[in-house]
């Protein structure tokens, strides 16, 4: 049987996750070498967070990174390990990839403080007071975007497509299928590249810090671009050594909209939202807490209407949370309705996962 190449596993994940994969690479491509790339950078090696609702492919991406040095790893689970099992999860391998998934529903702080030390690679003490560090990458899969002060600490994907045709679900069974075979000798041929390349990395993270901050623009968060750069300069140095099947300036076109969505995650997470928009939030999918049932409430509706308009709504849409257009029945009546960021943002902050309307 004809060996998969790493062109081969590329192309598929591509095919499947499209631009998402692309960065997801670059991330398996710095993960397989994240003991010299943490002592390259003090330490600090940034963790890959993969958010978005159920169904949108977050997990199965992560699954497909992890799957290839360790088949069938469906990693741990964020709401039912404890402290210390996690801790010496983290510390449990080296230059691979491990996957926190349902991350930030429960012990959310106890996570974060954890995941904080994870990123200047601090795993726990053992009972005689050795350090053990965490020296592979580290995905989170989650319909919650992480903590903000997590913001200069991770490179953030975001999923969103629900509804998949036919041609997508055959080339996901594709993919499977591909996962199904031995991986493992795709390994060696990123570490021997890296191994020979990794003299260049540091002028390489330089270059590509300048690369992104020409492009990004934004002058307030230079960690952010440097956690992205330190990924996408193993990928810019091995370039030339690795058959993959996208360029250096298509890393660059995906990594500048990803870093400006994370940005702006992080900019909305900062503001304000008003009891009364809370409450019209919650108005508008007619959420009642006696309907809630074990922790999740199903929506039966998702519209909000004001005649000529609402100054408190227009506030909702300018940070995403809302959309809005014309009533089709009532003339100078203005409809809103919460988007998928909006709807995430209002069950992180009341506790609830909200299933969509059914039709």
């Amino acid at each position: 049987m004809k060996q998969i190449t790493l062109h081969n596993y590329a192309s598929q994940l591509v095919t499947v996750f499209g631009d998402n994969a692309i960065i997801a690479i670059c991330y398996m491509i710095a993960s397989y070498n994240c003991k010299k790339i943490r002592e390259s950078n003090e330490g600090a090696f940034p963790l890959l967070n993969l958010s978005g609702g159920p169904g949108t492919g977050k997990t199965q991406l992560a699954r497909a990174l992890t799957s290839v040095d360790r088949p069938g790893e469906l990693g741990v689970n964020s709401n039912y390990i404890d402290m210390l099992p996690l801790r010496r999860y983290l510390a449990s391998t080296k230059n691979s990839i491990l996957h926190i998934d349902d991350y930030g529903d429960k012990a959310r702080k106890e996570v974060d403080e954890i995941l904080k030390g994870s990123f200047y690679g601090f795993a726990y003490r053992n009972e005689k007071g050795r350090e053990q560090r965490v020296r592979s990458g580290i995905i989170l899969s989650g319909i919650n975007i992480p903590n903000i002060i997590f913001c200069n600490k991770t490179i953030s994907l975001n999923f969103e497509k629900r509804i998949f045709n036919n041609d997508e679900m055959q080339e996901f069974s594709n993919l499977q299928q591909l996962l199904n075979h031995d991986l493992k000798h795709i390994i060696p041929e990123i570490e021997r590249a890296f191994c020979i390349r990794h003299i260049d990395f540091d002028l390489a993270y330089r270059w590509t810090a300048i690369d992104l901050a020409f492009r990004i623009k934004k002058i307030n968060y230079g960690a952010v671009i440097n956690s992205w750069a330190q990924i996408l300069a193993a990928y810019r140095i091995l370039r030339h050594e690795l058959n993959l099947p996208f360029s250096y300036e298509d890393v660059l076109k995906v990594a500048r909209k990803a870093i400006n969505s994370q940005i702006h995650s992080y900019e909305k997470s900062t503001m304000e939202i008003t009891k009364q928009q809370l409450s019209d939030m919650k108005h508008a999918i007619g959420y009642k807490e006696r309907s809630v049932i074990n922790s999740k409430y199903r929506c039966f509706r998702n519209f909000f209407g004001v005649s000529g308009g609402s100054a408190s709504w227009e506030e909702l849409v300018a940070l995403e949370y809302a959309e809005k257009a014309p009533s089709r029945f009532v003339e100078g009546e203005v409809v809103y309705r919460l988007t998928t960021v909006g709807m995430n943002y209002l069950q992180d902050t009341i506790g609830v996962t909200i299933l969509p309307c059914e039709d």
